[in-house]
């Protein structure tokens, strides 16, 4: 499912930055996806090398609750 999950922020973040024409420029929404393309980075990086060592689990839990919580806002906004 993280997989899954992984792929289709790929594909939508691609997707926003490819509407540049929509606001005519560099701005919040852009700032945004930025932001929405590290959180889950943030999240796969542990996972990937296991890094730190004996809590690489939570800090990958961390990054991907704040990206949830992150989504939530943004629904509600």
């Amino acid at each position: 499912i993280g997989r899954v999950y992984a792929i289709s922020m790929l594909v939508l973040l691609i997707t926003a930055f490819l509407i540049y024409r929509l606001f005519g420029g560099w701005g919040l929404f852009y700032w945004l996806a930025v932001l929405a393309a590290v959180t889950p980075l943030g999240g796969m990086i542990p996972i990937f090398t296991r890094w730190p060592k004996p809590h690489y689990i939570v800090w990958h839990f961390c990054f991907m609750y704040g990206r949830v919580i992150g989504l939530n806002g943004a629904e509600i906004s």
